[in-house]
């Protein structure tokens, strides 16, 4: 046979490149496993066993072992024939014999006594009680696909459809509480996810979406995965692209969605809106069958072709937000304690303290445009006193083509391939950012996304097998070039086009003069940063599998190898704020802006300090009033330089694999053993340019080998970032055993018969699996490969030679910018970027990979014939979860800070009772020196004092005081070089280079580990954290029958974790890092109900119904139709309350309970009531104060310094949907149907009013409290 050589070295190169080093494996191949009795129950050896293919007429012959058993491994998802004969039988068949995706079906064949050439014919079909496997596994096949309802022609959403699943509103999809890097969706048993962005939200994501017409199966595997499916996954989602057959087929299909059909948002129509327009027009087709119409090659070779169009014209609502009118002039509204509001003419407060009054011109130019704009939409009142919603209707268009080709060749009777090829292009035309003539339309994005699989099935023996598949996944998108001229309609600045932060001030809490809200942070530019950015992604996936069948064992032996490679270009370095070369200025108020002091009580009655931040914010955004001016340079790796026009190169790798062994042992025909053991290797993460730059584990302290010992300088006294490609070891040492079993009880009666039932009608069945999962190439291009070094940071700021607060404007010329590093090298001291406002990431270099150890152990019931219930408990638990925190933790204990600000709180109350607004020691009876803020405010060699208003009677310090916000007030002085330089003194290099000429008093971690890292974040990505899972889990399937399909799952659970994020690269500190085990919670995807039914049902009357009707002309009007529906119950998503107060360290010190109230009590106050305007109360209006924020009777801030207050978890609303369908053939001819289907998604237009979403927290001191302003569904009305 010409054919086996070629076959052998293909096998043996998979078998050799199998465990090589990275993931992936999931087998997509079918099976049908099966047992050959007599009548009186005794197996039959010896028997020979024909398998038909009935799609392709390809057959196979096997014979029953010793145990009368029989094994079809590595078969194609379809419908089998299966017929057996031996001597002495009647010839017995199965027809119709359903094989799905990576599933065993289970028969028993009984020979009746008899003449070979007498036959019994039944007719089989897909299998309900799963005898032999122990994974947990759910699939949807092609009828259910087509007529259930579908947003859209796009199947992933329905993987979710799996018991098990917690959808939060606003949040990524779950499976058994495992973290979303678990989820690993292929299409055609190759990676289908984005493992770019896998850690960035992105795992419940397809990169090519599976379409209607091309899919054949769905198939989800939540738990007891085999070694062969494993492979860096704890959940798979496959899905199978339909093949051709031995006949012709085709459709063609025209869909349209219409917002006429549609309801309108709730927020459009309780403020008299229109419904925006969105219409979509999808049209396509498929044909399938022999690719040779006649000769040999008609019956072995088969193809199969589908394309599908999505044409998008739509006009969006677009939102953004604008000053009101009294604002745009300089008018600040206000309420008062007592909840009365007032207004303030900020202009003229200013002008009376001699400060500018008169609006910067090219900020009143960019207002009146957006004025101007107002003419072309709608303002809508919102809960804000200085800001309103400005929304119009913007057209858009977008043009989706998703081409699919397929091909299987029977190369031999043991031989054959198949390859498949899934494309996704985008063509989205952009919007413009503000309805007006001269604003350019921005937001183009140019993509295409294919994946290719390409399999190599080869029957050795009849008893030995093997399956060898490859595939790369590739994306590539292109955001279009913008140059300097796109920003005009922004105005010009220094005669440049101008790029604004807009609505920041830097709040005296936030850590080194960091951007916090002062204003709500989205007040817009004409025209919004894009730089221009190419991406080209690809992974590449290879498994080959060994099948060996030894009488009761069926054996497998492989490897998997996957790599990613993830290369992005674009005009911006770390630190240059956006575009290379292309200022940002930001507006507001730095601390130690004397304007800060001039809006106080004393100038604006009633005046609260909370609202000091805002009411500066406003001012310096109309006067134009800057805090920061940033651009930077990239570095060009080919020339050692920085430049303004290099792009900048993320090019990230990742490469995972392993190898296993697994074994399936059948002792007797009603029990299996499943066991393996797989190996994993895990490669380093890792960039190839070599630009990235970052510290090792000795580096990441620097002078400090641990947190919390000020004074303790044994560690690397000039820490530094150097430049490499690898920030964490490879992890090889990675075992995964597993074992499961299936058992099938033989009860005649009794109590366990009546419970279990009597003969085959139940299945016990459980396993344990431990599984291995990647993170993808994010983790480390967001950390380690984000660093200073690949950017040059040009900077002005106050502390920073530059301009002092408050001296700058957009009227100012600029002064020479801070520039670092000023070269380009290869290592780097990390003083050079200390108080630079750039950050130090890294990797722990002992990084482990993470993994999921899963159980399960349940109960499978035949009910009927084609009905199953299931009961099962299901529990897991996550090790080694990745998490990305901050290790500078600010300490107000150790060294004595937390005393003394308990002393200047002593001291400003007496200086108050005197009529003074300070905490300097006065000398009057009972006030204390303050050392360290004497330090910090004193002289220090030629560095002069600083004035009053940056010190003792600072508003922003003695408001610190006045709230016992200790953490907060040690943040400003450790992060602001004015403060810690005068500490710290020529001790600390990078405060001598600031002109800092004499020692002081302090060691330089006083307040922090590695003072170094002062001006940004100090993070590290290690493997510390966990996730905790227990789950009951009730089902029940019916297959197909009597016009009837149906599946019922309810899911009782507990999900626990220590990290409350959605994925791995989003930054979560700790509460504190003196004890982690503060952060033990409720997961944030913790959903305890969950009710999932999903089915469809034949509506009675029509020909061969039970109503039948024989008219043709009746029966295509009122038979043949079938009703679809998919409903979904589930309780609320926790969210938590925080006060926006930081008593101990940088982090918020949670909520007080007053009263006697208890969280109890607070769960039992979640209600939704009539709130102002159109929002609703989604709590007690009484916990509401008459301000807007939480009534202090009930829920106040902490005030304890040195103390956290408690951090309340509540639940939100339970929340239902229904979707339905209508479907409806009609029979054209013998071979043509019409088929109608009409999809409605929240059919009832069911608006969920609820609580904080998806990681919601929300801040008992905002005036908003307690209220939404809209559905948690609202972008989801009633669609048709």
């Amino acid at each position: 046979m010409k054919t086996r050589p070629i076959a052998m070295f293909f096998a043996c190169c998979g078998l050799l490149l199998g465990p090589a080093a990275a993931p992936a494996q999931v087998r997509i191949a079918g099976a049908i496993a099966g047992t050959v009795a007599d009548g009186t129950g005794l197996v039959v050896p010896g028997a020979e066993v024909q398998l038909k293919d009935e799609l392709t007429g390809t057959q196979k012959r096997v014979t029953s072992n010793g145990s009368g058993s029989f094994t079809f491994p590595d078969l194609n998802f379809g419908s089998y024939e299966v017929t057996v004969t031996l001597q002495g039988f009647r010839t017995a068949a199965i027809t119709h014999v359903i094989v799905e995706a990576s599933r065993t079906t289970d028969l028993r064949v009984t020979l009746e006594v008899g003449a070979v050439g007498e036959s019994v014919t039944v007719v089989g079909a897909a299998p309900l009680l799963e005898a032999t496997t122990n994974t947990i596994s759910n699939t949807l096949n092609r009828d259910s696909l087509t007529e259930l309802p579908l947003a859209g022609r796009n199947t992933f959403g329905l993987a979710s459809l799996a018991p098990g699943v917690v959808r939060p509103l606003g949040g990524g999809t779950h499976f058994n509480g495992m973290p979303g890097g678990t989820i690993n969706p292929t299409t055609d048993g190759i990676n289908n996810s984005s493992n770019g962005f896998k850690s960035g939200g992105t795992s419940f994501f397809g990169t090519v979406p599976p379409r209607l017409g091309a899919v054949e199966q769905v198939t989800v595997e939540t738990s007891g995965l085999g070694a062969d499916s494993g492979a860096q996954s704890g959940v798979n989602l496959k899905f199978i692209t339909k093949r051709g057959t031995n006949q012709y087929h085709g459709s063609t299909f025209l869909q349209e969605r219409h917002d006429r059909l549609n309801a309108n948002r709730y927020s459009n129509s309780s403020r008299g809106l229109a419904k925006p327009i969105n219409r979509v027009h999808e049209y396509g087709g498929s044909f399938g069958g022999p690719l040779v119409p006649a000769g040999k090659l008609r019956e072995k070779l088969f193809a199969f072709v589908n394309f599908e169009q999505e044409y998008i014209p739509a006009t969006a609502i677009q939102t953004n937000t604008v000053l009101t009118a009294e604002a745009e002039q300089g008018i600040f509204r206000y309420v008062t304690p007592a909840g009365e509001q007032r207004t303030a003419n900020l202009l003229q407060i200013a002008a009376q303290n001699g400060f500018q009054s008169t609006p910067d011109p090219t900020i009143a130019a960019l207002l009146a445009k957006q004025h101007q704009a107002k003419q072309f939409g709608s303002l809508l009142g919102t809960n804000s006193l200085r800001t309103q919603d400005f929304s119009w209707l913007e057209p858009s268009k977008q043009i989706n083509n998703y081409p699919t080709g397929r091909v299987d060749l029977q190369m031999t009777p043991n031989l054959a391939w198949m390859a498949s090829w899934n494309l996704y292009s985008q063509d989205d035309q952009g919007r413009r950012q503000w309805p007006l003539p001269d604003v350019p339309v921005q937001y183009m994005f140019h993509a295409s996304w294919w994946i290719t699989s390409s399999g190599l099935n080869w029957t050795i023996t009849p008893r030995t097998h093997n399956e060898l598949r490859y595939g790369i996944q590739h994306s590539g998108d292109t955001t279009p070039n913008r140059g300097v001229e796109f920003y005009l309609p922004n105005g010009l600045v220094n005669g440049r086009p101008a790029r604004f932060t807009i609505g920041t001030i830097v709040s005296p809490a936030a850590p080194n003069n960091v951007q916090t809200p002062g204003l709500p942070n989205n007040l817009q530019n004409m025209v919004q940063d894009a730089a221009p950015i190419t991406g080209r992604h690809y992974i590449t996936t290879v498994y080959d599998t060994l099948t060996l069948l030894r009488g009761n064992h069926s054996m497998t032996l492989g490897g998997s190898f996957r790599q990613t490679d993830w290369r992005d270009t674009s005009l911006d370095a770390p630190g240059s704020s956006g575009i290379l070369g292309f200022p940002r200025y930001t507006t507001g108020c730095a601390i130690g802006d004397p304007a800060l002091s001039i809006f106080s009580a004393a100038t604006i009655p009633g005046f609260q300090s909370a609202d000091q931040a805002a009411a500066c914010d406003l001012y310096a955004l109309l006067t134009g009033r800057l805090t920061r001016v940033q651009t930077g340079r990239g570095a060009d790796v080919a020339t050692g330089q920085f430049s303004d026009f290099v792009y900048r190169e993320n090019w990230t790798s990742s490469s995972m694999g392993g190898f296993y062994g697994q074994d399936s042992w059948r002792p007797g025909p009603n029990l299996t053993f499943n066991y393996g053991l797989r190996w994993e290797f895990a490669g380093a993460p890792h960039n190839h340019t070599g630009v990235a730059t970052f510290p090792d584990d000795a580096n990441l302290l620097g002078p400090s080998t641990g947190l919390f010992q000020p004074g303790t300088l044994n560690g690397v006294q000039n820490p530094v970032i150097t430049r490499g490609k690898v920030a964490a070891r490879a992890d090889l040492v990675n075992p995964a055993p597993r074992a499961g079993f299936a058992w099938t009880p033989q009860f005649e009666g009794g109590f366990l018969g009546a419970l279990l039932g009597k003969g085959s009608e139940s299945v016990v069945r459980g396993g344990y699996d431990l599984t291995y999962y990647d993170e993808g190439t994010n983790m480390f291009a967001a950390t380690a490969g984000n660093n200073p070094g690949q950017g040059q940071t040009l900077d002005l700021r106050p502390g920073l030679p530059g301009f002092a607060p408050g001296g700058l404007t957009l009227q100012s010329p600029l002064p020479p910018f801070a520039v670092f590093p000023l070269t380009y090298s290869n290592t780097y001291d990390q003083s050079i970027f200390t108080f630079g406002s750039t950050n130090f990431r890294t990797m722990q270099s002992d990084l482990r990979t993470p993994y999921v150890q899963s159980w399960n152990i349940g109960v499978q019931r035949e009910l009927a014939k084609n009905t199953v219930a299931e009961m099962r408990y299901v529990g897991n638990r996550g090790s080694h979860v990745w998490r990305t925190y901050g290790v500078n933790e600010v300490n107000i204990f150790e060294n004595g800070f937390l005393q003394e600000f308990k002393n200047a709180q002593r001291n400003l109350a007496i200086n108050q009772a005197a009529g003074v607004t300070s905490f300097a020691n006065r000398g009057l009876p009972g006030q204390v020196p303050l050392p360290m803020f004497e330090a910090a405010f004193g002289a220090r060699g030629s560095q002069p004092a600083l004035p009053d208003g940056s010190a003792f009677t600072n508003g922003g310090f003695i408001t610190s005081l006045q709230q016992g916000t200790a953490g907060t007030l040690a943040t400003n002085l450790a992060t602001n070089s004015n403060y810690i330089c005068r500490m710290l003194g020529n001790t600390f290099g990078p405060c001598a280079s600031l002109g800092y000429n004499a020692p002081g008093g302090y060691p330089i971690n006083v307040f922090q580990a590695n003072p170094y890292a002062i001006g940004g974040v100090l993070e590290l990505v290690d493997d510390g954290s966990y996730t905790k899972y227990h789950g009951l889990q009730l089902q029940l399937r019916r297959r197909y029958t009597q016009g009837l399909s149906a599946n019922v799952n309810y899911t009782l659970s507990k999900t626990q974790a220590d990290i409350w994020a959605d994925n791995a690269t989003q930054t979560v500190n700790y509460r504190t890092l003196r004890d982690r085990t503060f952060d033990a919670q409720v997961s944030p995807f913790d959903v305890r109900h969950v009710l999932q039914t999903y089915g469809t049902y034949d509506l009675p009357f029509g020909k061969d119904r039970r109503v039948g009707i024989d008219n043709r002309v009746l029966d295509a009007i009122a038979g043949g139709w079938t009703l679809g529906g998919i409903f979904t119950f589930q309780t609320g998503t926790p969210f938590r309350l925080m006060s926006g107060r930081s008593t101990v360290n940088g982090e918020d010190a949670g909520v007080i309970l007053k009263n006697g109230l208890t969280v109890e009590d607070l769960q039992k106050m979640i209600q939704i009531s009539p709130g102002p305007g159109f929002n609703r109360y989604w709590i007690d209006p009484k916990l509401i104060g008459p301000d807007g924020r939480a009534n202090p009777a009930y829920l106040d801030v902490p005030t304890n310094p040195g103390e956290f207050g408690q951090i309340v978890y509540l639940r939100g609303r339970n929340n239902w949907s229904l979707d339905g369908s209508l479907n409806k053939q009609v029979r054209i001819t013998s071979g043509v149907t019409f088929t109608m289907h009409v999809t409605a998604t929240n059919v009832l237009n069911h608006p969920i009013w609820s609580t904080p979403g998806f990681l919601g927290q929300t801040s008992i001191q905002s005036i908003t409290f307690g209220q939404s302003t809209q559905p948690a569904n609202n972008a989801n009305p009633r669609a048709v």
